[in-house]
């Protein structure tokens, strides 16, 4: 994850932006429960969706592999996670600037 992320993502111009952008997308899926496990923090200790908001480090890659996994193994690919994944991978579209809440 950290190689491809280091490749393709550009973290350094835009890691903050998609840190809050993938936080508040887990935030405000309500068929994500409060309880489920991210491991964003150092040395692989979860988080809880509920704690998303108290967070003040949260690890990238961590977050990055966290979140993928969540989509294709926990909840993920089976029931909704498939539409979520085709949603992302549609590289048809153009990119377009994102407001956040915060």
């Amino acid at each position: 994850m950290k190689n491809y992320a280091d490749q393709y993502l550009n973290l350094e111009v835009n890691g903050k932006w998609l840190v809050r952008a993938l936080m508040e997308l887990v935030e405000k899926d309500s068929l994500i429960q409060d309880n489920a496990k991210f491991m964003v923090i150092s040395g692989g200790l979860p988080a809880y969706k509920q704690e998303f908001p108290e967070l003040h480090v949260v690890y990238i890659y961590n977050l990055l592999l966290s979140v993928w996994y969540y989509i294709c193994c926990t909840h993920g690919m089976i029931e909704n996670g498939q539409e979520t994944y085709f949603a992302l991978a549609d590289f048809a579209g153009e990119s377009r600037p994102r407001k956040f809440d915060k």
